[in-house]
């Protein structure tokens, strides 16, 4: 199921299959990745409990623990629920809970929820992972959103790469982020 949130703005469409965008549209332009199987299947996965990959997908954790867990996890997988809607916030979430299986695969129950909010002409993405159990819990999480590319044909898209030292890092974080949608 869809859900949908909207502004003057921007509006946006989150699905309970996989908890994330199926859509970011602005201006009457769409930012976010349509899909297309032959290139990528995916949209804007949420990756949880790793992102990347592990040798053979399983590993041991230092409790001792057999975790099996195929390329960026489980949850972009998952059938999420609605926890929450507002006017400017969606809110999903996914529990071990509610999908007992999870829990051969990776044995840490766990709440995820995904925070959608409407900010102007903004969107602000945030996860909250709780540890439902009484050991430590690995894991990772990560937002992995494809972008529509390029936006106008008629605009060639111009890339940069470089690479930032430590100290270059944490002065760039400290700055405002970039307006993508001007």
């Amino acid at each position: 199921m869809e859900y949908a949130l909207s502004n003057d703005s921007i509006s946006i469409k989150v699905s309970t299959a996989g908890g994330s965008f199926t859509s970011i549209e602005a201006g009457g332009r769409e930012y976010l990745w349509q899909g297309d199987p032959a290139v990528w299947s995916g949209q804007a996965p949420i990756c949880f409990p790793i992102c990347g990959g592990l040798r053979d997908n399983s590993a041991m954790t230092f409790a001792g623990h057999h975790v099996k867990l195929a390329r960026h996890g489980f949850a972009r997988k998952q059938e999420w629920k609605l926890l929450s809607q507002s006017e400017n916030e969606l809110a999903m979430c996914l529990a071990s809970e509610d999908n007992a299986a999870l829990l051969s695969d990776y044995p840490y129950p766990f709440k995820l929820v995904a925070r959608y909010t409407l900010e102007d002409a903004a969107v602000r993405v945030s996860y909250e992972v709780t540890n439902e159990g009484t050991e430590d819990m690995p894991f990772f999480i990560g937002g992995h959103p494809g972008f529509r590319c390029p936006l106008d044909e008629a605009r060639p898209i111009r890339t940069t790469s470089c690479v930032l030292r430590k100290t270059e890092a944490a002065e760039l974080c400290a700055r405002r982020p970039l307006d993508w949608l001007d």
